[in-house]
Order: C-alpha cells, then structure tokens, then sequence
C-alpha cells in the first residue's frame, strides 16, 4: 500500500485512505462527498454503492509492474493536493481536511532535524493508513534513506506478535498514541533502550512518561491536529513531570496563545491554542463555510491564515507550551479526534422518542470511555442503539455505556452542566438476565473478565463490549487467557465471540486438540 500510495503522489494526483473497517455507510458518505473518480483496493474488499467509480485492484497494480516504463511528465505544484484525510464532523458528517505537497514536504523535513530521522535508522509503523500520524512512519523513513517495517493486520491484532516483532526487529523508533503504548507495557513489553519513542495523538500521562523514559533511548512528545499536517510541535521529554509540555513549534511554523479577541497572552497565562504557518491545510475540502469558520485571517501576518485548534494551553518561562486540554465540543479517545455532535446526532436518529443526548468522556479503570446521556419518554433498548451505532459509526466512536436521565442537569444560565453528569455505576451497563458459569472454563473466563472490567457479577451470555470493553481491553483479556489456559487465542476471537460461553467453548476445543496432539506423540514414541 505504501507503494500505492507513493505512485499518487507521483502521477500528481491526491489520496483519500478509506479503512475497510470502518462502517459502509460512512465510506459511501465519504466517496460521494469527495467525488472521487477511483477506487484502489484489495481484491477481498468490496464496497457497494460505488460501481460508477474506476476500480483498480492491489494485486492488479503489483501484477503489472514489469509492464511500467518511465516517468510520467508530470509537473507537480508545492500548491498541488497530496492528500484528503477525513476525520469527525459536527454535523453528523465526516468532514476532509485537504493538505497541501508543500506543507506535507515542510513537516516531512522538519521531523528529519527534529525528532530526528536518518539512514541508519529503523522506524516500526504501527498505525493504520486511514490515520494521519501514518503519514510520518511511511514517508518519512523513505525520504531519510532509512529502513521502514509496516506491521501488517495480523500482527497489530495480537499484543504478543508486536511485541516479537519489535524483538525480532529492533527498532530504532516507533511512533504511537498513548493508549497503545499502555497496551504493550500491560502485556509485559519491556521497552529498548536504544529505541527512540514518539508519543501523540492524545495527552500523555505523568505514569506513563515515566514508564516510557525508563524503557526507551529517548521519549518525544508530539502535538498537532490533522488541520496543521499531522505535528506542529514536538519536545523531548527528559522528565516524567514534564508530560504535558508539548514544546516548540516545527520549522515554519507560528503557535499563539491568545485571549477571546485574538490578544496575546503572557506567561503562566492559558489560553486558546492557534496555529500559521507552512502547515496549514488548504481548508475543508468542497466546505467553503466550514473552511471560513476554521481558519481565520491572521492579526499578525496579512499574508497567513490562522486556525482555531479549540485546545488550551499557555507558555511557560522556558519558552514552551503547557498542553491544558480542550475547550469545546471535541474530544481525543485512543488517539481519534472526535465531534461529539457527530456522534450525538447519530444517536437522534435511533427513535423520534429521543429528545436530548450528551456525549462525555469518563474515567473507568484508568480508562477514558464514552458515555451517553440521554432524555427519553420511553424506555430505549441499550443493546439495540448500540448496534444501529455500529453500523453508522467506527468502533472507537461508539459509546462504551448508556445512561437514561429524567432531565438533563443545567448550569444557571441553561447551558448543560457536564460536571454535574452522574458518574458510571454497575446498574448502567448492559447486562442480559445472568446466567453463572456452567464449568471449569466459564468460571475462570468469569473471573479475567471481573479483574479486567472491574464489574461485580458478570454472567455467560454477557456480551464484553456492552460491559464496557473495548479492543484495547481485549487485548488484555487475551494476554490473561493465553497464562490461564496456556493456548493460543485471537483477538478475533474476542471481537466476534463476545459472550463467555462462546470464549469458552474455542478454549475447550483447542484444550481438547492440543490434548489429542500430545496423546498421538506418545503413543508414536
């Protein structure tokens, strides 16, 4: 695919990365909005609703290759686009954010000088190409001379794989969110002092700064949203306390700290996070008023634009900025940029008997998860809404629990007041009528899943996302079956499985084959 993706850029034309796993509808949406004129795909995948589009398969392209001669006598503008990611919209919608050859080229080389890229290193991509931090583990090897290892699908499905890759391998640097770091650490990856860790796409925690900075060579945090071309700033991190210092700017690349009037702010004083610079993006793609809103005319440079990145932060006396959080109605979840409207709006859909829906992200078991308010004159199947949002919306937009108010709690002047919003108690999740474990196996599956989840009484027929579970978690509860039970299990098994007594039926046979296995070997021998 890397390959795919260079030959666009090559021939002049730009890319849209569409995630075949993401909800039908939603890439349909995106192809239709787009207008895209092409669809390059993998044989395996297949999308309805897009037969007026050319498509060209993977296997086709690669197939022809020895039939390609030349270069094409294409000259292509700085100003000319690269790439269209699309990423959560306010209006229920996804919106593109359109990046620009010439802003992609100033990020590129700017990450070369700082965190630093060279031929001799050896950068491990962990991040699927529908995400635009991708962009950096692909290309930014490539242009260094250094070597790149893309983990494939299978590998990124089990913890235990990554981490034997990343042995096997020995990277020199790697490149993930938060949560996916926590992920390994919880499977007893013990990190490589000779590889160098870039850490963002969500905030970075004091507890896992320190983590990080005793198991790697050295630890950068990176800032930046897909509007300003995937990093607008980064800073290593020397000490774990320094976990929300998100540095300095790129090169080219101008961050303010401002008030409401668009006044500069001075030190230890927080405010509203705007960036110019050679990074901006080219606008909201075919969104002319959206484009508007977001990127505004510059107070100090006529000749620049200046987005609103909606985050807070303030300088401190070395000259860095201190990352605060947000300060409207998005949020970061696993190192996604989420429209809470998006979300919210697609929950009205579920029943007219739907009057009132908040989106907000709560701290489970260490966790960030979201949960969903709702007003309602009847009373609406849990279980049902979260299933008509799988099948509009990417798993990691899909509310963890439902809560049910009489009203929603306001503050003096009408707004919603989130901070009053109940916390989450074991009678909202969703549970079916219980039913105890029946053997051995239920009752250990039973247990993994009460340590991991953290629920009192959880039955068989319980389905884990509906507890609150999420792929993240899973991986967990895999690594805890795999000690147990001392077999192999997928992360698939999980995802499609769900309930305890379907788990627990795939372990008994694999218990019972791998049984079967050693009692043959003994009668040969």
């Amino acid at each position: 695919m890397v390959a795919v993706l260079l030959g666009i850029l090559k021939s002049g034309r730009s890319y849209i990365p569409l995630d075949p796993v993401f909800p039908k509808d939603r890439l349909r949406y995106i192809v239709e909005n787009s207008k895209s004129k092409i669809l390059i795909g993998e044989n395996k995948y297949e999308l309805e609703g897009t037969e007026n589009l050319s498509k060209i398969t993977l296997e086709d392209i690669l197939e022809r290759t020895n039939r390609f001669e030349g270069n094409l006598p294409v000259t292509i503008s700085p100003e000319d686009t690269a790439y269209i990611i699309y990423t959560s919209g306010s209006t229920g919608n996804p919106k593109g954010v359109e990046i620009g050859h010439h802003s992609l080229l100033n990020f590129l080389s700017s990450m070369q000088q700082k965190p630093g890229i060279s031929s001799k290193d050896i950068f491990f991509s962990v991040t699927t190409y529908s995400f635009d931090i991708s962009i950096l583990e692909f290309f930014g090897p490539l242009i260094s001379g250094a070597t790149l290892y893309v983990a494939n699908q299978k590998v990124l499905s089990d913890p235990s794989l990554i981490i034997e890759k990343l042995e096997h391998i020995q990277p020199t640097i790697i490149q993930a969110t938060p949560s996916f770091y926590q992920l390994l650490f919880n499977m007893d990856w013990h990190g490589n002092k000779k590889t160098k860790m870039l850490c963002g796409g969500d905030l970075l925690s004091e507890a896992l700064a320190k983590v990080l900075l005793d198991r790697s060579l050295e630890v950068w945090n990176m800032y930046g949203p897909t509007e300003t071309t995937i990093w607008s700033s980064v800073k290593k991190i020397e000490q774990f306390h320094d976990a929300s210092n998100i540095g300095t700017p790129i090169n080219n690349t101008q961050i303010y700290i401002l008030d409401e009037f668009l006044q500069p702010l001075p030190i230890a004083v927080s405010g509203g996070i705007y960036i110019s610079g050679d990074g901006l993006a080219k606008g909201y793609y075919k969104n002319v008023e959206l484009t508007q809103k977001g990127f505004i005319k510059n107070p100090f440079d006529d000749k620049r634009l200046l987005y609103k990145t909606g985050d807070v932060g303030k300088w401190n006396y070395t000259g860095e900025i201190e990352f605060l959080g947000r300060n409207d109605n998005q949020i970061k979840i696993r190192g996604y940029r989420i429209e809470l409207g998006d979300i919210e709006k697609n929950i009205l859909k579920y029943s007219e008997n739907l009057k009132q829906v908040v989106l907000e992200l709560k701290e489970v078991n260490n966790e960030k998860v979201l949960v969903a308010y709702f007003v309602s004159a009847i009373n609406i199947d849990k279980s049902e809404l979260r299933r008509f949002l799988q099948q509009r919306l990417p798993d990691y937009m899909v509310p963890n629990f439902y809560i049910k108010l009489e009203k929603l709690p306001l503050t003096p002047n009408g707004k919603t007041n989130r901070k009053a919003l109940p916390n989450i108690e074991e009678k909202d999740i969703i549970k079916k009528e219980f039913v105890a474990p029946r053997n051995h196996t239920e009752e250990r599956l039973v247990l993994i899943w009460k340590e991991v989840l953290n629920i009192e009484e959880i039955g068989v027929t319980d389905n884990f996302f509906e507890l609150g579970g999420h792929s993240l978690n899973a991986m967990v509860v895999i690594k805890k079956i795999i000690t147990e039970f001392n077999i192999e299990i997928s992360i698939g098994d999980i995802l499609f499985k769900r309930e305890i007594q379907a788990i627990a039926a795939i372990i008994d046979e694999k218990e019972w084959l791998h049984t079967s296995l050693d009692f043959k070997n003994e009668i040969i021998i």
